[in-house]
């Protein structure tokens, strides 16, 4: 037999119906029958669990309400006047019912479900505070019986021993007590209640701080894996800040070293773009100097203008004609083909007599290519 708590709504009649549903307001069942005899309706109800309340859609009490409560001891629950048709289609017009009887017998329940929901509602709140929620329906079942007064009264009962309940009785008429003896004893029972009550209390409460532990350590997790990512990323840029300062120490060194022998400098661009050329004159100041393309690719159209804002004397790259048509009326465009240049990283170096052959077969290259210009 099961020790659910149960609200249950009986409409007598030669067809009688019982609507059985939980203290929560969940329908259980809805039976309808014809000559539905009291013992078949209380075997039905059993089924199903215990009825705290019994509940009839009248004013009047039927007398089978009546002898069904008293078999279970149940509270009877009777509206101040008789539900009207109306009102039992509203209260249960979200329900499946297969007739009239089944409609009164379930409008009669959760119309006493409405009647106390305020202070069963309460009931779960404060059980659940307590970490109690699993005695809910028999603090209510209690409660609404009136074998309790209040809800730390109920859980006392619910607590309390079951040799204690027994053997009470029997205890009191075996042996006399002194009135200070039982009142420790008293003090004793109800502590020992209290502790269980707060052991549940506190195990709740163990369980939320264990899921907060765990939501702030994720939270702390993450935090440290964002800072970690962040702190990685500055290393690479400082890495790889630190790796160009060395190659431009290098190169500078380099290009010291260029000068002092003698040679000429020639400094390397990565290809024919004005960014190459800017990032270049950063670290060498390009004014006068000789510039090596390693690849061509086509010029923008301010990549003249880019030239002649660094001063740039020389250059040196695969240029198709008509680009080097474009350029050589402004600066003198050497191929790679004609010069021999020792490259390493952005520094090349070349022989300063060369260079002078260089600059002069370039002059008399660019005098006879005027001089074709003027003819035409």
């Amino acid at each position: 037999m099961s020790s659910k708590k149960l609200i249950v709504g009986i409409d007598p009649g030669t067809t009688a119906a019982v609507a059985i549903i939980s203290l929560s307001g969940k329908v259980i069942s809805i039976e309808s029958k014809r000559n539905f005899k009291r013992d078949e309706m209380i075997k039905h109800i059993v089924s199903h669990g215990i009825p705290t309340i019994i509940a009839t859609d009248r004013s009047n009490v039927p007398s089978l309400v009546e002898k069904v409560s008293t078999a279970f001891n149940s509270v009877i629950y009777h509206p101040k006047q008789d539900l009207s048709q109306k009102e039992k289609m509203e209260i249960t017009r979200n329900f499946y019912v297969e007739d009239s009887h089944q409609r009164d017998a379930l409008a009669a329940a959760i119309h006493a479900f409405f009647n106390y929901r305020e202070l069963m509602e309460k009931i779960d709140r404060k059980m659940d505070e307590m970490g109690l929620w699993r005695y809910r329906d028999d603090v209510k079942d209690l409660i609404l019986r009136g074998e309790a007064n209040n809800i730390v009264d109920a859980i006392e009962k619910i607590f309390r021993p079951k040799n204690e309940k027994e053997t009470e009785v029997e205890k009191e008429k075996s042996r006399p007590r002194h009135r200070s003896d039982e009142k420790i004893r008293e003090r004793l029972l109800k502590r020992d209640r209290e502790i269980e009550i707060l052991k549940n209390y506190s195990k709740k409460l163990e369980m939320k701080i264990d899921t907060l532990e765990k939501s702030r350590s994720t939270k702390i997790e993450k935090k440290i894996i964002l800072r970690d990512k962040k702190l990685l990323t500055e290393i690479d840029r400082k890495k790889k800040l630190i790796e160009n300062m060395r190659r431009d120490i290098k190169d500078l060194k380099r290009l010291n070293d260029i000068r002092k022998k003698g040679l000429v400098p020639v400094f390397v661009a990565r290809d024919t773009t004005c960014e190459s050329l800017r990032k270049l004159n950063e670290l060498f100041s390009l004014k006068g100097e000789i510039v090596y393309f390693r690849q061509y690719v086509p010029i923008p159209t301010n990549f003249l203008k880019e030239l002649k804002k660094r001063d740039i004397e020389i250059i040196i790259g695969d240029f198709p004609i008509e680009v080097k048509e474009k350029l050589e009326n402004n600066i003198t465009i050497i191929s790679k083909k004609d010069v021999g240049i020792k490259i390493q990283g952005r520094i090349g170096e070349m022989d300063l007599e060369e260079l002078n052959k260089i600059k002069k077969g370039a002059f008399v290259k660019w005098v006879k290519n005027y001089k074709k210009r003027m003819k035409k």
